[in-house]
């Protein structure tokens, strides 16, 4: 049974490659044996503790082929309605963000674990932990990573979701706004996960179900406006480190070209070179990617790069995005 819910996880829309508000990777129309088993794994808590009192992720985030989105895509699904942030829920999320940079910067410990984990709970979020060992110049070192994500039932939650690196981190920092429609609901993540990425934050609700269908101004979009906590704590993230290597990654149905908007030529031509090389695509493919967002303002960095990428790449080649960001880490103006 564990491995059909498995594969439930893992399952693609082969040849799709439209754009939609309405997702076409939801975990829908389980049998409620099924349904059981994927809450007592997505949303458990009896989960492994770590020394400092962080539970542990289970196994399945580092062996599904949709990486962090095995957790989160559950969690996205449950959110029905939406609301603006109070004051009380940005004072949470800056104590969870900034107990995190604590930890990156002066190592993990339980009071910093505490804080974040108090906060998450009261903003109606869970976080786990994935640790693995990498290569980093030559010598094995320990990486280690947060998921933040809904707890079972919370159906109005007005923010994002988080992979936010604790261990050894370059300057790369992921926005994923529409997991829910543009097909990028793994390969951010598992570039994320792939890589020293310092953050990754994506929609935590689908869109088009949280009760504003016809939202001209996209309240509940966290970069097509500023009255969201998900823009909130991406502002959070911003401020506390300034020139980051920012990519801001979308989808297109178009699977002819892709586009881009990039403040650093050089940045620009890695980018391009790492699609080309991967994809189909070639250096000619390339075009403007005119579209404006609020968010654009908050990004302090030289280092932004905006595209719309083939949906049917994002999804038909889920190690796309870690191939970009391991050509922007080989740059030394990618880490601190």
């Amino acid at each position: 049974m564990l491995k059909k819910i498995k594969n439930l996880f893992n399952k693609k829309n082969e040849g799709n490659n439209e754009e939609s508000e309405d997702d076409n990777h939801d975990f829908v129309n389980l049998e409620s044996d099924e349904q059981t088993q994927l809450d007592n794994l997505v949303f458990s808590s009896s989960a492994a503790i770590d020394w400092d009192g962080m539970p542990l992720a289970p196994e399945i985030v580092k062996t599904s082929p949709n990486g962090a989105y095995v957790l989160f895509g559950p969690a996205i699904n449950q959110a029905n309605s939406w609301h603006s942030p109070t004051n009380e829920e940005k004072r949470l999320t800056s104590i969870l963000l900034t107990s995190w940079k604590t930890s990156t910067e002066k190592g993990i410990s339980k009071d910093t674990t505490k804080a974040i984990l108090d906060a998450a709970d009261k903003l109606g979020l869970q976080v786990c932990r994935v640790k693995s060992t990498k290569i980093l110049n030559g010598v094995q070192v320990l990486d280690s990573h947060l998921l933040v994500y809904t707890k079972k039932g919370v159906r109005n939650y007005s923010g994002s979701f988080f992979m936010l690196r604790e261990t050894k981190h370059s300057k790369v920092f992921i926005i994923g706004p529409h997991d829910d429609s543009d097909g990028t609901y793994a390969d951010t993540k598992i570039g994320m996960a792939d890589t020293f990425a310092l953050a990754c934050i994506s929609n935590g609700h689908h869109r088009s179900k949280v009760g504003f269908p016809k939202d001209k101004i996209r309240m509940s979009d966290f970069v097509h406006t500023p009255n969201n906590l998900g823009t909130y704590a991406l502002q959070l993230i911003c401020n506390m480190f300034p020139g980051t290597v920012c990519l801001h990654i979308h989808g297109m149905s178009n699977d002819k070209k892709c586009l881009l908007n990039c403040r650093d030529p050089a940045m620009a031509n890695i980018f391009k070179k790492a699609i080309a090389d991967n994809t189909k695509l070639d250096m000619t493919s390339f075009g403007n990617f005119r579209a404006g967002y609020p968010i654009d303002k908050m990004v302090n960095t030289n280092y932004y790069l905006k595209t719309e990428i083939p949906t049917i790449i994002h999804m038909n080649n889920k190690a796309i995005i870690r191939q970009v960001i391991l050509s922007l880490e080989a740059q030394k103006w990618a880490w601190w």
